[in-house]
C-alpha cells in the first residue's frame, strides 16, 4: 500500500517538476533576450556570448528533463495527466527556440563592428525591443499564475501590435528604404527584426497553451461554444 502511494506521489512530483522547469526556461529566456539586445545595441559584447551559451545549455538540459519527466510520469500513471504532459512537451520546443534566437542576436552583436543604430527606423526599433521585453515579462507572470485573461491579452498584443511595429520596419528595408544606412546596417537590422518577431511568435505559442485546448496550441484564442 505504502509503495503504491509513494509511486503515485513520485509520479505526480515529476509532472510538477516538468512544469517548474518550463517556467524557469521562460524566465531564463527573458534574461537572455535583455542581455542579447543590450550587447547588439551598445557593442558591449565582452563575455556575453559565453554567458548566454552557458544559460542556453541550462535551457537545453531543462528541455531534456521535461521530456524525460513527462514520459516517466505517463509510463507510471497511465492516462492520468496525459493532456498536461502533451502540452508541456509541446511548448518546451518554443521555450528552447527562444534561447536559440537570443544566441542568434548575440552572434549579430559579435560580428557587427559597432553598436547597432537604426537610423530612420530607430524609434520603431526601440518600441519593438521594449514590446518584446515587456511581453516576455508578462508571459512569465501569465505562465506562473496560469492567468487566462493576461494570456488572452498577450496573444492579442503578440498577434497585432508587434506585427504593426515589426512589419513596416522589415518591409521598409526589403523595399529599399535605407536612407542613411550602410549595407551592413540594413542587413543586420533586417535579421534582427526577424529574430525579434520570431521570439514573439514562440511566446504566442506558449500563451496559447494557457487559453486553448491542446489541439489549438499555436492558434488564435477561440471561445468554446
Amino acid at each position: 500500500m505504502f509503495k503504491d502511494l509513494y509511486n503515485a506521489w513520485k509520479s505526480q512530483s515529476l509532472i510538477e517538476q516538468a512544469w517548474e522547469d518550463c517556467l524557469e526556461m521562460l524566465e531564463i529566456g527573458h534574461e537572455m533576450i535583455q542581455e542579447s539586445i543590450n550587447a547588439l545595441r551598445t557593442n558591449e559584447v565582452a563575455g556575453v556570448p559565453e554567458e548566454l551559451r552557458a544559460k542556453d545549455k541550462i535551457v537545453n538540459r531543462f528541455q531534456k528533463d521535461v521530456r524525460r519527466n513527462v514520459l516517466t510520469h505517463l509510463a507510471g500513471s497511465g492516462m492520468n495527466d496525459l493532456t498536461t504532459g502533451l502540452v508541456l512537451t509541446s511548448i518546451v520546443i518554443s521555450l528552447e527556440r527562444i534561447g536559440d534566437i537570443t544566441k542568434n542576436i548575440t552572434e549579430l552583436a559579435t560580428h557587427y563592428p559597432k553598436r547597432l543604430e537604426a537610423g530612420i527606423y530607430e524609434e520603431q526599433l526601440k518600441a519593438l525591443e521594449a514590446q518584446v521585453i515587456e511581453n516576455l515579462k508578462l508571459g512569465v507572470e501569465a505562465f506562473k499564475t496560469q492567468d487566462t485573461e493576461l494570456a488572452k491579452k498577450l496573444m492579442t498584443v503578440l498577434g497585432t501590435e508587434v506585427k504593426e511595429l515589426a512589419d513596416p520596419l522589415a518591409y521598409g528595408l526589403v523595399e529599399g528604404k535605407v536612407e542613411g544606412l550602410t549595407t551592413s546596417q540594413a542587413v543586420t537590422l533586417a535579421l534582427y527584426t526577424r529574430y525579434l518577431k520570431r521570439i514573439n511568435s514562440h511566446l504566442r505559442n506558449i500563451m496559447s497553451s494557457i487559453v486553448n485546448s491542446f489541439d489549438r496550441i499555436g492558434h488564435k484564442y477561440k471561445e468554446n461554444k
